[in-house]
């Protein structure tokens, strides 16, 4: 009886062994793999007392805090103030500090009552960081983040590179080109962040997308232009982007920048998806009709240059609120 209790016993320290070991593995690859920190910027390339935005983008779950030191070159940037910061909504700053010897910021970004949140596109802040204008030397240079991520202390780094130019020796200045960038959309078919000269389409918007928040996902240098189909500008930011609509950006002495929208399944050009939608796609599989330009991209859901049954089960999805594109 005691060498069956002396077996049990052993067993039972074994199993709780193994418990001990496994429980943690598991509770740090689950950590790992859902929160990716990223730190981007739509410009690559920054002459002296330009503004930048870098963006702190997180990949995964609801978040309800992120606490980070930004490091950066004193001599080729403007001091960070708190007021460069613009956070997504539901986040606030709960502290700040500006370290100018070690060229560095420290923040958390928290919810109120800790709640966890999933930033809009993933970016929990937005931050403006300006070009010194006394810069002189042209040169690459680097912002780095370290953060930590609902005090996990599991720590994340990012990293990117910006060419920094300065005025011409001679004492003029250049006039910058003209430039789009996006990361939400797709510009043209070779490129899908910048714009290119020849490129005539941009493309992968969402449906009910307003104009407002349409601006808010690209960044341009110069001035944004929206008109309707009959070529009307469109100057109220709550109304709907519709496919077939024109975006102008305009900067003195640059050649505009045209381009016409294309909004995800919306075939008929009235910024929403519906049984009409469902019904030319229908049409254009069956040859009875052949759709055109931004119309065709808009059908082409699947992004494969062809309109067929794929898209039209996603359509479907489309209208069902089953998928979000």
């Amino acid at each position: 009886m005691s060498m069956k209790k002396t077996k049990i016993l052993s067993i039972l320290t074994i199993l709780i062994l193994l418990i001990t070991l496994v429980l943690p593995y598991k509770a740090f690859a689950e950590n790992s793999s859902k929160l990716i920190l990223e730190l981007t910027t739509l410009k690559e390339q920054v002459k002296a007392g330009d503004k930048i935005n870098v963006k702190v983008k997180v990949n995964g779950d609801s978040i309800a805090s992120l606490t980070g030191v930004l490091k950066y070159n004193l001599d080729e940037f403007e001091e960070i103030k708190q007021s460069d910061f613009k956070l997504s909504t539901g986040f606030s700053i709960g502290s700040f500090t500006s370290d100018i010897n070690r060229e560095c910021v420290s923040f958390l970004l928290t919810t109120s009552n800790d709640e966890y949140i999933k930033p809009d596109n993933g970016i929990v802040a937005t931050i403006t960081m300006t070009a010194r204008e006394d810069i002189v030397l042209s040169q690459n240079t680097n912002i780095y983040l370290k953060a930590d991520i609902d005090a996990e202390e599991d720590y994340y780094e990012a990293e990117s590179e910006i060419f920094l130019i300065t005025n011409d020796e001679t004492g003029e200045e250049e006039v910058d080109d003209l430039y789009l960038t996006t990361e939400q959309y797709k510009i043209g078919s070779a490129n899908t962040k910048r714009y290119e000269s020849g490129d005539k389409y941009l493309s992968r918007i969402s449906p009910e997308t307003t104009i407002s928040e349409f601006k808010s996902n690209v960044e341009t240098n110069g001035t944004i232009q929206l008109y309707d189909k009959d070529q009307n500008e469109i100057t109220d930011d709550v109304v709907l982007v519709a496919t077939g609509m024109k975006l102008k950006v305009t900067k003195e002495n640059c050649e505009d920048i045209n381009l016409d929208l294309s909004v995800v399944a919306d075939i008929d050009c009235n910024a929403k998806v519906t049984a009409t939608d469902l019904a030319g796609m229908n049409q254009q599989i069956l040859k009875e009709i052949q759709l055109q330009g931004v119309q065709f991209i808009s059908a082409d859901i699947s992004e494969d240059d062809r309109v067929t049954a794929t898209d039209l089960a996603a359509i479907i999805q489309v209208i069902l609120k089953d998928l979000v594109v």
